[in-house]
């Protein structure tokens, strides 16, 4: 499941292809921080309230839009005129700003925290320990880093090898 692209993705490519391996890093390091989060609201059963609530769904979703939208405006607004691929030898954008992004996208993704609250459960077993622990650690075990980091990497990798030929 976690290897299907989606929004930290399309967050995650774009800073690694402009700004080069330690923001790309940063930045999925950043999404999983986030999710990390979705983690803790799930186990505490906060998320319960995100998925079954109409109007607090809709003002995440909302705000994480705008905040998508946001940072599409800032980097048409960024200087240059034409698409180079090949990333600049000094990063444009610092690694803890990429991070910080990176964890403000995924909180302000709603699908993360309704996929935590109808994933996990299923997997919950009754006479184990308790309920938010189990969801804890469930959830912690989905937090995909390695995913997250190897898309960096791959992305760099065709980077490297398109730009040469």
């Amino acid at each position: 499941m976690n290897i299907a692209p989606g929004l930290n993705l399309l967050y995650m490519l774009p800073k690694t292809i402009a700004n080069g391996k330690k923001v790309g890093v940063a930045s999925a390091l950043g999404v999983c921080t986030g999710a990390i989060f979705h983690v803790g609201l799930a186990s505490l059963g906060v998320s319960a309230i995100l998925v079954s609530s109409a109007l607090a769904f809709s003002i995440v979703k909302y705000i994480g839009v705008g905040y998508l939208l946001y940072l599409a405006y800032k980097s048409f607004r960024s200087a240059g005129t034409s698409l180079n691929i090949t990333p600049a030898d000094k990063p444009k954008e610092s690694a803890w700003k990429a991070f910080k992004q990176g964890v403000l996208v995924d909180i302000l993704n709603p699908k993360v925290a309704i996929f935590f609250m109808a994933f996990s459960p299923q997997f919950i077993r009754n006479g184990h320990r308790a309920v938010p622990i189990q969801l804890l650690y469930l959830g912690l075990l989905v937090v995909a880093v390695v995913v997250e980091v190897t898309y960096v990497l791959l992305a760099l990798f065709l980077l490297r090898h398109l730009s040469h030929e």
